[in-house]
């Protein structure tokens, strides 16, 4: 925070005063702009959770793994049809289309 200057005395006092003012809110808003990004980081990290709470850890990671699981597998065996059922260009040309249907489940259309 920028200490206050005093007023000059031959200037304007009223736009002395704002051009004080709007300093000391620009150095304000500067200084909680920046209080803020350091709470940000320090509520989205996790390694201070994680350290706390090494079980709560494990078993997130367990159950992400369980539920994703399928999803990657979906994925893979989508993207092996594909690769079985057409030439290399068409799927290079569709390889991020068919990985993205066969994440969410949609059945590929036929080409």
């Amino acid at each position: 925070m920028q200490a206050h200057q005093k007023p000059d005395l031959g200037a304007d006092p009223v736009e002395t005063l704002l051009a004080q003012e709007e300093s000391c809110a620009l150095s304000d808003l500067g200084t909680d702009l920046s209080r803020a990004g350091e709470d940000l980081v320090a509520s989205t990290d996790l390694r201070r959770r994680i350290r706390a709470r090494p079980m709560l850890a494990a078993a997130l990671a367990f159950a992400g793994g369980w539920f994703g699981a399928p999803l990657v597998v979906r994925a893979v065996r989508g993207l092996s049809d594909s690769a079985n059922s057409g030439s290399l260009a068409a799927l290079r040309s569709s390889r991020l289309r068919d990985l993205v249907r066969s994440i969410l489940g949609h059945d590929r259309t036929p080409n």
